[in-house]
């Protein structure tokens, strides 16, 4: 009895139509596979930008390429992150205020390390889930659009706050 060694010989000597197209793609590279031109495609062809088809408008649909913007605003709320864990940790060291959030409140008390790594990491997990869910709807309503700009308006004014506050506790301990 002989082995076959390529496809043709297992055509060839099988009798099931069936075995023969199992043999074909047992042999055959899977076309699928990601390899680095997977994702050098991916840039270069920009797949999926928009919805696949017209009557998707009102579905939820994931995209491959972002709008350029979308970068910016989670930049700009990864930076204001930043910002507030900073002004945050300078107001309790130097002016004796506290974290009204208990979560934040309890890792301050633990390790600042700790804190700004915890900090960072949940608000970049928030951010990039808001800007891959970008297209569904919260309550057939809101968008991961308007809850990722809505994350950093809230930011730009609590660390507009903050700033504030550093002005002002200095200049009311002045006149005291």
């Amino acid at each position: 009895m002989t082995i076959p060694t390529g496809p043709s010989e297992q055509l060839s000597s099988s009798t099931n139509s069936a075995e023969a197209v199992d043999c074909i793609r047992e042999l055959a590279v899977d076309r699928r596979r990601n390899t680095w031109r997977t994702f050098a495609g991916a840039v270069v062809h920009r797949r999926r930008v928009v919805r696949r088809r017209d009557g998707d408008s009102d579905t939820a649909h994931y995209v491959d390429v972002h709008e350029p913007y979308l970068f910016y605003v989670a930049v700009g709320a990864l930076l204001l992150c930043v910002a507030d864990a900073f002004f945050t940790m300078t107001l309790i060291n130097f002016y004796g205020s506290t974290e009204l959030n208990p979560v934040m409140d309890y890792f301050i008390k633990t390790d600042i390390k700790v804190f700004f790594i915890v900090k960072f990491g949940l608000t970049s997990f928030g951010i990039m889930f808001l800007v891959i869910h970008k297209n569904f709807r919260l309550f057939n309503r809101i968008s991961g659009y308007h809850i990722l700009h809505a994350s950093l308006i809230v930011y730009a004014v609590l660390v507009g706050y903050e700033l504030f506050m550093l002005l002002v506790i200095p200049a009311l301990n002045y006149f005291l």
